[in-house]
């Protein structure tokens, strides 16, 4: 004969079979929140290269963009890919669709150019140490010295855009400058002398700004001292973004791109078999963890399944 549990003692038990199965689907619900949390920065890389304007995936594989002319100088702004070709700057969807041509003064000699936010185009001319303002419609809008007087040298110009100003390199005597955006007033920003090289490509992430020489990557800000993060084992850096603690080069001599690790300076090479790549633009994406989410819901079923099979036995046992 069977004893029956008291009354009071069997609803504590409900009480507390109740309790696990509550705190089982809180888990689960937990699980499942954090996996959703989890996103990932998917990188896409665009460069300019001999063969046409190259886009680089993750996974390292190359893409010659059909339809679009490729120049030397390459930007991407609101997701749309700038390239230029003689005096022309041409912009397309990153499909390959044209969707826009702005013809700049005859006047003016560039090879690399910064698109501003609000569509001026900066034309960095490295022959008469002078950067030409443009206006979306290729008029000239300012012209700003970037010498006192020109020298008979070609130095490298490259600049990013960042609390509205250009800031860029550099000046032949390696000073990176400054132009304000609204009163085109230019000053030197940093001098880069510590590098002992001339400067190359230069850009900005998260409260640091990264300059290329042939084989090397500094790090600096407008105060402080300039730090050696990385050297790689091929030049001549060609282009450079940043993102999520990752330095992405282009490498022209070499053919390659190479993915460098900010903190320790370790590289390995992401692309190979490039046509002599000239500039380098990215793409940043969030996306999310899709395998991660699939994990957690997975060990979340799996928890609150043994929490409720465990209660219940126990349960049945006592009764």
């Amino acid at each position: 004969m069977s004893k029956e549990c008291p009354p009071d003692e069997r609803g504590r038990e409900l009480l507390l079979f109740a309790a696990v199965v509550i705190l089982a689907a809180i888990t689960a619900s937990s699980f499942a929140q954090a996996a959703r949390s989890e996103t990932q920065t998917a990188i896409q890389l665009y460069t300019s290269t001999g063969s046409g304007v190259a886009r680089v995936y993750p996974n390292g594989s190359v893409e010659i963009l059909q339809g679009i002319s490729s120049g030397y100088s390459i930007e991407i702004l609101n997701n749309k890919l700038y390239v230029n070709k003689g005096s022309k700057i041409m912009a397309y969807t990153l499909d390959g669709v044209n969707v826009k041509n702005i013809s700049t003064p005859s006047s003016v000699s560039f090879l690399t150019f910064v698109v501003l936010p609000d569509e001026r185009v900066a034309l960095m001319d490295n022959e008469n140490d002078k950067i030409c303002f443009v206006n979306s419609t290729g008029a000239l809008i300012a012209t700003v010295n970037i010498r006192d007087y020109p020298d008979d040298t070609l130095q490298n110009l490259d600049g990013v855009v960042v609390n509205n100003a250009l800031i860029f390199s550099e000046d032949g005597d390696r000073n990176v400058l400054r132009i304000d955006l609204t009163t085109y007033e230019v000053s030197v920003f940093k001098n880069l002398s510590a590098m002992y090289s001339w400067v190359g490509h230069i850009t900005y992430s998260n409260g640091s700004y990264y300059a290329t020489g042939p084989k090397s990557i500094y790090r600096f800000s407008e105060v402080g001292n300039i730090t050696k993060v990385a050297e790689i084992a091929e030049g001549n850096i060609a282009g450079i973004v940043v993102a999520d603690g990752y330095a992405y080069v282009a490498v022209n001599f070499a053919g390659k791109v190479y993915r460098v690790n900010l903190q320790d300076g370790t590289s390995t090479v992401l692309a190979t078999g490039l046509n002599y790549p000239k500039d380098l633009e990215m793409i940043a994406t969030e996306v999310q963890a899709t395998g991660n989410t699939d994990t957690a819901l997975y060990l979340a079923v799996v928890i609150a399944a043994a929490a409720i099979i465990g209660a219940a036995i126990y349960y049945l046992r006592k009764k």
